[in-house]
């Protein structure tokens, strides 16, 4: 996999991440929350906190 070059491709990329960790290490382990943390702050970026609420 290619790194991303954009705040939309690290959103997606942590994306990916977090459906394998809440499988594998489950949905409360603290990597997990760090991923799906470090995910929203690229969903943020590339689509603005709006976004958050389907706004």
């Amino acid at each position: 996999m290619t790194p991303p070059r954009d705040a939309a491709g690290a959103a997606y990329a942590y994306a990916e991440l977090l459906n394998s960790q809440r499988q594998i290490l489950g949905p409360d382990h603290t990597d997990t929350l760090t991923t799906l943390r470090n995910m929203t702050y690229w969903w943020r970026k590339a689509w603005g906190a709006a976004a958050d609420a389907g706004q």
